[in-house]
């Protein structure tokens, strides 16, 4: 007899200042009663995954990696699987891949799979993570993600110019299909 799958999805676009680093914000809260594992594709962007209500193991097809509750994935990652014990929380940060560099205070390579979240945030990561599972309310678990974003891009030392965010722009608005030249002339 299968089990009743209980999933619900909250969506929020991320404060004005910290808009053009973040692209969204979703939460997820799944209730299984026993293990769920599904092929997660590959996206266009990169994300960050912050799991704090159940365990998450996730890795590149075929290289399960163990329990990697927070992480970041690369455009370049791949398809990946992730599983997760029958219960989950976690919040999904979207940003365009320029922005590592702001957000997580360092550049994200091209990569085979998801790279560990306190590798790249610290001890934030672990304090973000209490802090998300302290709180119940989608707003506020999200105002969290303004907090901590809005910091990393004020104490930023170099921000991208303006050049920059306005090429990657067109690149997204035509889908990559903007002549290089074009984009080089204007």
């Amino acid at each position: 007899m299968a089990l009743p799958v209980i999933s619900e999805m909250f969506a929020s676009k991320p404060a004005p200042s910290v808009l053009g680093y973040a692209r969204g914000y979703a939460g997820f809260a799944e209730q299984a009663g026993a293990e769920v594992r599904r092929v997660e594709p590959a996206r266009a962007h990169s994300a960050i995954i912050i799991a704090f209500g159940g365990r998450l193991t996730v890795g590149p097809i075929g290289d399960a990696r163990g329990e990697l509750p927070s992480f970041v994935a690369g455009a370049g990652s791949g398809p990946l699987i992730s599983s997760h014990d029958g219960r989950l929380q976690c919040v999904e940060i979207d940003f365009a891949p320029w922005a590592s560099t702001v957000l997580l205070g360092a550049p994200l390579a091209a990569q085979d799979g998801p790279v560990a979240l306190a590798d790249l945030l610290g001890r934030d990561a672990t304090t973000l993570t209490g802090r998300l599972a302290a709180v119940s309310v989608w707003s506020e678990r999200f105002a969290l993600l303004d907090d901590l974003f809005s910091a990393r891009i004020a104490r930023a030392r170099r921000l991208p110019r303006r050049e920059v965010l306005w090429a990657w722009e067109q690149l997204e608005r035509t889908g990559g299909a903007i002549p290089i030249d074009a984009l080089a002339r204007e």
